[in-house]
């Protein structure tokens, strides 16, 4: 079992390293402020901002509506809030599936390379995500043929 979990996370590692190359850090920018509409949005990846992770949610959000319990996420005014935001943030990406390699420490101080890879990781299940709702209509007209 542990070997198992070794070489997935080798796999998961070297699958982020292989998309941090593909995508600069303007790209991978690029990619999240595509995506979230909503306010509040980030300049960068040392955008203060980021710890009360407003922006992380958003960006969660549209990967998977459903897994966030927006009762749960809190305004991010107070320290308190935004350590609870941090840690809640991280849940959800794990819950969507992302390999996760920061601590809510992290984003809370805003490590600028440890932020960038939970965006390329999020950037990752976003692309598994899209292939799987594309296959699912092949799956269904499979379905009804059989």
């Amino acid at each position: 079992m542990a070997t198992r979990s070794k070489a997935y996370t080798r796999s998961s590692i070297s699958d982020l390293i292989q998309l941090l190359g593909k995508m600069d850090e303007d790209k991978l920018l690029h990619w999240a402020l595509d995506h979230v509409v909503k306010e509040p949005k980030i300049t960068s990846f040392k955008d203060q901002s980021i710890k009360n992770c407003k922006f992380l949610f958003n960006l969660l959000y549209t990967i998977e509506p459903r897994a966030i319990n927006w009762d749960l996420v809190t305004d991010g005014e107070t320290k308190e809030d935004q350590i609870n935001n941090c840690k809640y943030v991280l849940a959800v990406a794990r819950k969507v599936g992302a390999t996760i390699f920061l601590t809510w420490e992290d984003l809370y101080e805003v490590n600028q390379k440890m932020i960038m890879t939970l965006f390329a990781a999020l950037n990752q299940v976003n692309h598994q995500c899209k292939a799987e709702r594309q296959a699912m209509p092949n799956i269904a007209e499979k379905d009804e043929t059989s």
